[in-house]
C-alpha cells in the first residue's frame, strides 16, 4: 500500500508534497527499528528528544514522517514525504497501522481483558480453553504473545500499535480464530487499541496502581474505562462485556456503562440476583472447588479446578461466564476445567524433597494484589508464613509502604528485599516500604540481596510452614541500574529448598 492509498480517509492528515512511489512497510513509533520504506510516527515534540528521534529515524533511512501540523523538522524538507496531523500522530497510529495490515481483527474474534490484576490469570484461562476446545486462538500479554507454536516476547503488556496490528496480521494468515489480550492503562491511555474491533471486554479489578504514570485516580479509572468506549465504537455483532462487580472499581465501572448506554451485552459476577454468583467455594493447596451460579438461578456450573486462591476463582468465573454467553454448553466447560494449568508465575508452588512445608511464587506487586493471595494463604492450615517481596525502583512510590505495612499484617516474618531497583538505591527503596512497618520493626528483616533473602527463609521456614516470594513471578530477570540480569524466583526457591535438604 502506498501513502496516498493509505491516507486517504484521513481528512485529518495533510502531504507536503507528491510522496514516493513504493509501498510501505511499517509505520513505527521507535526510531531505532526504523528503515527506508517505513513510516516515522512522531509521539514525542519535547526538543531534545524530538529532534533525535526524527534524526536516527532519517541516518536510518526513512524519509516519510508523520508529524503534528505544527511541528518544525530540522531536516531538508525537499527529500522528505511530511504528513502534517491535526490531530495527535499517536492517537493515528492505531488506524494507520491497521489499514495498512488490512484490518485483522475485522476478521478475528478479539477479547480484551483489564484490571490492576488477574489479567495475565483471566486472558490465559480463555486462551487455554479455545486450545482444549481445538479452536485456534492467539494469546497477547504480559509474559508473551502466543499463538500456534509460537511464543514471542513483547516489550509491554499491550503492544505499541504497529506491534500490535501486525502481530494479528500474522495470526490471521495463520488462520486463528479468536484472541485474547490484556489491556493495560497505559496501553489504553496511549491509544494502542485504536483500529482494533473488539468483541468483548473484561472487567477484574481496580486498586491504585502506576501512580507515577498517572496523575489522579481519576485519570487511572478513565484509561480503563477507555476500554469499554471502544467496544461500543466496534462495529462487530453481539458484542458483550463481563464485569467483577463487587471487586475494587466494580460497581463504579457499571454505573459508567449504563449512564454511556453503551450498545452491548452486560454481565456481572457479583452478590446479588441480578449476577452470576459463586456459591460453596471450597480452596486447598490442592485446587479449588465452588458453583457458578446463573443470575436467575436456573443452572449452576459445577467448578473443580487446580487453581489457587479466591483471586482465581474469580478470573475463572468471569472468563466462565464470557464462555457461556459466547455459546459453549455447560457440559463441555464443566469437562474443560480441570485441563487448566496453573499460570507460570501466578500462585506457583515449589515443594522440597520432604515436601512437608510449601513455596509459592507468585507476581503480586501490588498492595491490592499481595493482600488477596496473603489473606488466601492465611485461610489454609499452616504452622508460620514467611513474606519475601520489595518493591520496584523507577516506579510508584506511594504504594511501597501500604505493601510494607499489609506483609507485616498478614505473616509471621516479613523479609523486605530488591525487585528491579533499576536506577533507584536498593536500600532506599526498602527505607520507603519500612515506613509502613511498625516501628518496632518486629518479625521483619531486611537483606537487599533478593537471593540471600530467599536463601534466608527457606532456613527458618518450619515444618508445614508457607514461603511467599511476591513480586517478579513470571519474570526470569533483575533490573540493576539499566542492565537486566538473569534471575528466576522459581529457579532461586528450588535451589534454596534443594540446598537445604543437603
Amino acid at each position: 500500500m502506498k501513502v496516498r492509498e493509505l491516507i486517504d480517509g484521513f481528512d485529518e492528515i495533510q502531504l507536503n508534497s507528491e510522496p514516493p512511489d513504493f509501498s510501505i512497510h511499517a509505520i513505527l513509533s521507535d526510531s531505532r527499528l526504523c528503515r527506508e520504506k517505513d513510516i516515522f510516527c512522531l509521539y514525542e515534540t519535547e526538543p531534545d528528544k524530538s529532534v533525535r528521534y526524527i534524526q536516527n529515524a532519517y541516518e536510518n533511512g526513512t524519509r516519510i514522517f508523520l508529524i503534528p501540523e505544527d511541528y518544525s523538522i530540522d531536516l531538508p524538507t525537499q527529500s522528505l514525504t511530511l504528513l502534517r496531523s491535526k490531530i495527535s500522530p499517536r492517537y493515528l497510529h492505531g488506524f494507520l497501522s491497521s489499514k495498512l495490515c488490512g484490518h485483522p481483527s475485522h476478521d478475528l474474534s478479539i477479547f480484551a481483558v483489564t484490571g490492576t490484576n488477574g489479567k495475565t490469570s483471566t486472558t490465559s484461562l480463555l486462551y487455554h480453553t479455545y486450545q482444549i476446545a481445538g479452536i485456534p486462538s492467539g494469546l497477547i500479554g504480559t509474559i508473551s504473545i502466543h499463538f500456534r507454536n509460537e511464543k514471542i516476547s513483547s516489550q509491554y503488556t499491550t503492544p505499541d500499535p504497529w506491534e500490535l496490528q501486525s502481530t494479528l496480521k500474522r495470526m490471521k494468515e495463520e488462520g486463528i480464530k479468536a484472541v485474547f489480550l490484556e489491556a493495560s492503562s497505559h496501553g489504553l491511555k496511549l491509544h494502542r487499541l485504536n483500529g482494533i474491533e473488539l468483541d468483548g471486554a473484561l472487567f477484574t479489578n481496580l486498586t491504585p496502581d502506576h501512580r507515577d504514570f498517572h496523575p489522579t485516580f481519576e485519570d487511572y479509572f478513565e484509561s480503563k474505562f477507555h476500554l469499554f468506549h471502544l467496544l461500543s465504537q466496534s462495529s462487530k455483532k453481539n458484542k458483550l462485556a463481563v464485569l467483577s462487580k463487587d471487586s475494587p472499581g466494580g460497581n463504579e465501572m457499571l454505573s459508567g456503562i449504563r449512564k454511556e448506554n453503551f450498545d452491548f451485552k452486560t454481565f456481572t459476577l457479583g452478590s446479588d440476583m441480578d449476577s452470576y454468583r459463586i456459591k460453596n467455594l471450597r480452596l486447598s493447596l490442592d485446587g479449588s472447588e465452588f458453583d457458578l451460579e446463573s443470575p436467575d438461578a436456573s443452572s449452576k456450573l459445577s467448578v473443580n479446578t487446580s487453581l489457587l486462591g479466591e483471586f482465581n476463582s474469580l478470573n475463572l468465573s468471569l472468563s466462565m461466564i464470557l464462555l457461556q454467553n459466547l455459546g459453549f454448553s455447560k457440559s463441555q466447560l464443566e469437562a474443560w476445567i480441570p485441563k487448566l494449568s496453573p499460570i507460570e508465575g501466578r500462585f506457583q508452588l515449589v515443594y522440597p524433597a520432604s515436601r512437608d512445608r510449601v513455596g509459592i511464587v507468585d507476581y503480586a506487586h501490588t498492595p491490592d494484589a499481595l493482600e488477596n493471595i496473603l489473606s488466601t494463604i492465611q485461610k489454609i492450615p499452616h504452622s508460620r508464613l514467611i513474606t519475601v517481596f520489595g518493591c520496584g525502583g523507577d516506579r510508584d512510590k506511594k504504594k511501597r509502604p501500604e505493601m510494607g505495612a499489609i506483609a507485616q499484617k498478614y505473616s509471621d516474618v516479613t523479609i523486605i528485599t530488591s525487585d528491579n531497583p533499576r536506577t533507584e538505591d536498593p536500600l532506599m527503596i526498602i527505607q520507603d516500604i519500612m515506613k509502613g512497618i511498625d516501628p518496632d520493626h518486629k518479625n521483619c528483616i531486611q537483606i537487599p540481596d533478593r537471593r540471600e533473602a530467599i536463601v534466608r527463609a527457606v532456613k527458618i521456614l518450619p515444618e508445614n510452614g508457607f514461603l511467599l516470594v511476591a513480586g517478579k513471578g513470571h519474570e526470569n530477570y533483575q533490573i540493576l541500574g539499566t542492565e537486566r540480569i538473569h534471575f528466576s524466583d522459581y529457579e532461586e526457591l528450588s535451589k534454596a529448598f534443594l540446598a537445604n535438604n543437603e
